[in-house]
C-alpha cells in the first residue's frame, strides 16, 4: 500500500486529536506537582521543576521590566545591574513581548507555550510516521502511542535486566527506565522531553526540519535550522552536523 492511500485512511483531524491526547501525561505531571501543596502544607509547588525554567522566565521578564524597549536582553543572574544587552533568542523575545504588553502570569505563559509546542511536535512526528512507515490504520493509534511515549530498546533492556536480576513483573516494570541517566531526567524517551516547555520548542524545530528535508523543501529546512541555531546553539549545531552529514552521504554515495 502506498503512502498516499495510507494517509487517506488516517484523517488529518485524527492526527490533531492524537497530538492533543498524547500531551495528557505532561498535563497530569504538572497537576500532580501542584497538588502537592494541597496535600503537604509545608511544601509550595512553584511550577519550576528544574533550574533552567526560572532562568528562561527571568530572561523573558527582562523585556517587561526594562524601561526602554530592546531586542536583546542581558544576563539576568549577574550581580551587575548594568550588563550589556547582547543576548537574543526568538522564543524568549516572543515571551517577553507577551509579558510586556499583556497581563498574564509568566509561569502560565511558559507552560502554555510548552503545551502548544508539544502538540505541534507530536503532530509532525505522526506525519513522519504516516509518510515513511507502513502502519495499518487499525493500529495507528497504538503505534503512535508507542512512538511518542514508548521507551523502545531503552525500556526493553531496562525491563529485561531488572527481571533477570530477580525482580517480579511489577518491580521490573517500575524499574524499566533505570538505564536512563540522572534517574530518568535525561529524557531518552521522546515524550518525556515535553515536560520541559523549551525542550518541546526545540524538538518542534528539529522534527520540522527533518520533515521539510524528507519533503524535499530544502530552503524551508535551512530557514528552520537557522531559527533553531539562534534559539539554542547546542541543538542547532547538532542539527547542522546531522543535516550536513546527510548531504555528504547523498553527494558521495547516492550521487544525488
Amino acid at each position: 500500500m502506498d503512502n498516499s492511500i495510507q494517509q487517506n485512511k488516517v484523517s488529518n483531524l485524527k492526527v490533531w486529536w492524537l497530538s492533543i491526547v498524547f500531551t495528557i501525561p505532561v498535563i497530569l505531571f504538572y497537576l500532580s506537582h501542584f497538588l502537592v501543596s494541597t496535600k503537604t502544607p509545608d511544601l509550595l509547588a512553584t511550577g519550576f521543576i528544574h533550574y533552567d525554567m526560572p532562568y528562561y522566565v527571568s530572561n523573558a521578564l527582562e523585556y517587561k521590566e526594562t524601561a526602554d524597549f530592546h531586542f536583546c536582553h542581558s544576563l539576568p543572574f549577574s550581580d551587575n545591574y548594568k550588563n550589556e544587552q547582547i543576548y537574543f533568542h526568538p522564543q524568549i523575545f516572543v515571551m517577553g513581548m507577551i509579558l510586556r504588553y499583556f497581563p498574564i502570569n509568566p509561569l502560565f505563559l511558559y507552560l502554555l507555550l510548552g503545551f502548544i509546542f508539544s502538540v505541534l511536535t507530536i503532530r509532525i512526528c505522526l506525519l513522519l510516521l504516516l509518510k515513511y512507515v507502513f502502519v495499518p490504520s487499525s493500529i495507528f493509534t497504538l503505534i503512535s502511542l508507542l512512538f511518542i511515549w514508548g521507551g523502545g530498546i531503552l525500556f526493553l533492556l531496562g525491563f529485561g535486566l531488572s527481571f533477570m536480576h530477580g525482580m517480579d513483573l511489577s518491580a521490573s516494570l517500575n524499574h524499566s527506565f533505570f538505564l536512563d541517566p540522572f534517574d530518568g531526567w535525561w529524557f531518552l524517551n521522546l515524550g518525556r522531553n515535553f515536560i520541559f516547555p523549551m525542550e518541546a520548542y526545540y524538538h518542534f524545530l528539529f522534527f520540522l526540519t527533518v520533515y521539510f528535508i524528507c519533503c524535499k523543501n530544502i530552503y524551508k529546512a535551512i530557514l528552520v535550522t537557522i531559527l533553531l541555531a539562534i534559539s539554542h546553539p547546542f541543538t542547532g549545531i547538532a542539527l547542522l552536523i546531522i543535516f550536513l552529514g546527510w548531504i555528504f552521504l547523498e553527494k558521495i554515495f547516492f550521487k544525488k
